[in-house]
């Protein structure tokens, strides 16, 4: 679960990161505001043989509220670094796929995803979906299934 202090220190990380990168996209889907800010400094390693430094803070507000929520998202490593319209609303269906998972016990998710209900390493997986799902309800968001429905009919899958 983060803090509040985690949350202040990622706003202070991202009000630097705007300073100097001028690459930010965006795009509305129903009532929500998607934007990326593309930085290119993190690199997500979940393959050693194919390092992935396209790296995007993506927000998310939702305007009829104008509470919003920030995660990280990595692109193709083939990917240019302007991310499109369909990008977006892809990371934000990537997003709501993790908070889904994150609705179900830790023995479910296991199940459904053929992790291991023996390993710390899965339970930080199962938590990081789970803190996925308590971004999707700060902005509003509580009918998950819904949202991912409304997007598979527009070809976001």
């Amino acid at each position: 679960m983060r803090t509040l202090y985690d949350e202040e220190q990622e706003k202070i990380r991202i009000d630097k990161i705007k300073r100097t990168v001028n690459s930010k996209q965006e795009t509305t889907f129903q009532h929500f505001l998607i934007e990326s800010l593309y930085t290119g400094s993190k690199e997500w390693s979940a393959s050693p043989k194919y390092p992935n430094k396209n790296h995007h803070f993506i927000t998310v507000t939702n305007q009829t509220s104008k509470k919003s929520i920030t995660f990280d998202y990595w692109q193709s490593i083939k990917q240019v670094k302007n991310a499109s319209p369909k990008d977006l609303l892809f990371a934000f269906r990537s997003f709501l796929e993790d908070a889904i998972s994150g609705d179900q016990t830790f023995k479910d998710f296991c199940d459904d995803f053929g992790y291991n209900n023996d390993s710390i390493k899965d339970q930080k997986i199962y938590s990081a979906c789970q803190d996925s799902l308590d971004k999707a309800h700060q902005i509003g968001v509580y009918n998950i299934s819904d949202l991912l429905e409304t997007l598979s009919n527009e070809g976001i899958e």
